[in-house]
């Protein structure tokens, strides 16, 4: 693949590869958050990295480094909760974030949306994550790093986010378009991942979040010459509104990162996904 600076990003600084990391691994203001679970971390991980996972202590319905709501775990943790994640991990006000897991960024995708959406814009992703890290044989660490507390202001910036009622009103709207980054077994009904009702929103078009990535054991985010038409192709351009959602506001964070990193100014998430949408036997599906 070719370097960040020849991939043709409008964001390139959004992206840090592997390289750059090894680089700066020493240096003492590297914020490195890993962001995958505690198992996961405690296998291995990249030096000097914390784990997100670990910095929550409360009991969670989901996976706990995904940072939804412990009450319902369908919706993004509420601010006093989130301030004290991030405070235990070090996080304030000024860091600036690098973030990675094993799993195509998908992870670290998520926990950049949490904090873009809290108003903390200063966060990157490590481009082919912990598996391209590896790959390319560089150390690992079992370690269990802990960090000075800062303090971390929440500031909700809602304009990177839609609910099912936006949602649906904008079904049709010309200049806005609903992208749904699940499998094609979800967006087709096949796959109801246990909610109420299988398939989409409807007037969404479909695109599997792995697209954006290389077919290979490294996932690395591909060039903007190859990501701009494939988005195209569905009707996804930059001049549009383009409103993403999966089953939990985790692939869609990706799909959102991506079309940042290609410079698209107005891309909201739905947090509560299909989670909500197919349980809420008041909007429309289609199949």
């Amino acid at each position: 693949m070719p370097s960040l600076a020849k991939k043709g990003y409008a964001k390139p600084d959004m992206l840090r590869d592997t390289a750059w990391l090894a680089d700066h691994l020493d240096d003492p203001s590297l914020c490195l958050v890993d962001c995958e679970s505690v198992a996961a971390y405690e296998r291995a991980h990249i030096p000097g990295a914390r784990s997100l996972a670990a910095a929550i202590t409360v009991p969670t319905k989901r996976e706990s480094y995904l940072l939804k709501d412990p009450a319902d775990g369908t919706f993004i943790m509420k601010p006093d909760l989130l301030a004290q994640v991030m405070g235990r991990l070090g996080i304030g006000d000024d860091t600036v974030v690098y973030a990675y897991d094993g799993h195509g960024c998908h992870y670290a995708a998520r926990f950049w949306w949490v904090l873009r959406y809290y108003g903390h814009p200063q966060a990157h992703l490590i481009d082919g994550g912990w598996g391209k890290w590896h790959n390319e044989g560089r150390p690992s660490s079992r370690v269990n790093v802990k960090s000075a507390p800062a303090v971390f202001t929440p500031r909700p910036q809602t304009q990177y986010a839609v609910t099912a009622e936006e949602l649906r009103d904008s079904r049709g709207k010309p200049g806005s378009v609903i992208l749904d980054a699940r499998t094609a077994a979800e967006y087709v009904g096949d796959n109801d991942r246990g909610t109420a009702r299988g398939g989409h929103v409807p007037g969404a078009v479909h695109l599997e979040w792995l697209n954006a990535l290389t077919q290979d054991a490294n996932q690395e985010f591909r060039p903007a010459s190859e990501l701009l038409p494939m988005y195209a192709r569905v009707g996804v351009t930059p001049d549009k509104e383009v409103l993403t959602y999966c089953h939990g506001n985790i692939r869609s964070s990706h799909t959102a990162f991506t079309l940042a990193l290609l410079g698209f100014e107005q891309v909201r998430n739905y947090e509560g996904a299909w989670a909500e949408w197919g349980n809420r036997l008041d909007l429309p599906i289609e199949r």
